[in-house]
């Protein structure tokens, strides 16, 4: 989740061209939230999918997918 979180707050930072010392500035802003959310998220999926390689399970059946029996 953290590596999710700081990919996206990197990407804010580009996409605004802000510094750190600015971002809080950003915080009541809608657009930024959702900005966050649609880079975290699908990051945060990608690496539980890496993981469920890692540990020898499908990533479809590691994320609840796939039924089980």
């Amino acid at each position: 989740m953290l590596i999710g979180q700081i990919t996206a707050l990197a990407a804010v930072i580009w996409w605004y061209g802000v510094d750190l010392t600015h971002l809080l500035a950003l915080v009541s802003d809608g657009v930024v939230a959702t900005l966050i959310i649609c880079i975290s998220t699908p990051v945060q999926v990608l690496l539980l999918a890496l993981m469920a390689r890692q540990a020898g399970s499908s990533a479809a059946e590691y994320l609840g997918l796939i039924l089980p029996r």
